[in-house]
């Protein structure tokens, strides 16, 4: 797995061994994913929340475009620490080990211009999980199976879908600005 474009571009990305539930997005899934993001959101100086990190590559990705921050939350971080230490990254991210839903109840004032998760695909609470994102001003990019069914009363914030092979992704608006518009 590699970073696709940026300032890191071609550089590898490691999955440890040990670290057996990481799932890591395709490049292709990955590619995909930020032309749609770069036709709608400049990515320069953007702070950015990846939660289910696992090698950190949406994270690392966005810092490679421009991003000025990514904080990486993971229940596992063997993998993303040891990524930022090899692209020396250590000044433009915050790595947490937590559950997500643990981490966004108990989150600190930070602003996030987009948050991303990549759970596990047999994920069980992604209510939990919509419930407190939703609470943040923040675009929501949430990965997930084609299994996924998209909780009601968040039908009027998901402004896209798109398919990948065997990965999906529900494009979520909660900047409260722009919803009050």
């Amino acid at each position: 797995m590699r970073v696709i474009s940026g300032y890191l571009k071609s550089r590898v990305l490691s999955v440890s061994k040990s670290s057996r539930n990481i799932r890591p997005t395709t490049d292709r899934a990955r590619e995909t994913l930020f032309n749609i993001i770069s036709n709608s959101i400049d990515l320069e100086g953007c702070r950015i929340l990846d939660l289910f990190s696992g090698s950190g590559s949406f994270g690392i990705e966005c810092i490679s475009r421009g991003s000025e921050f990514c904080c990486f939350v993971d229940k596992d971080t063997e993998s993303v620490v040891k990524n930022i230490n090899t692209l020396e990254l250590n000044e433009n991210t915050k790595v947490f080990k937590s559950d997500a839903v643990y981490f966004l109840k108990n989150i600190s004032e930070d602003r996030f211009d987009i948050t991303f998760a990549d759970p596990p695909y047999a994920y069980a609470n992604y209510d939990k999980l919509l419930d407190n994102v939703s609470k943040l001003d923040t675009y929501f990019i949430l990965e997930h199976s084609e299994k996924f069914i998209n909780i009601g009363k968040y039908n009027e914030f998901r402004v896209s879908r798109k398919e990948i092979g065997i990965t999906s992704f529900s494009f979520y608006n909660f900047i409260k600005n722009e919803k009050e518009q």
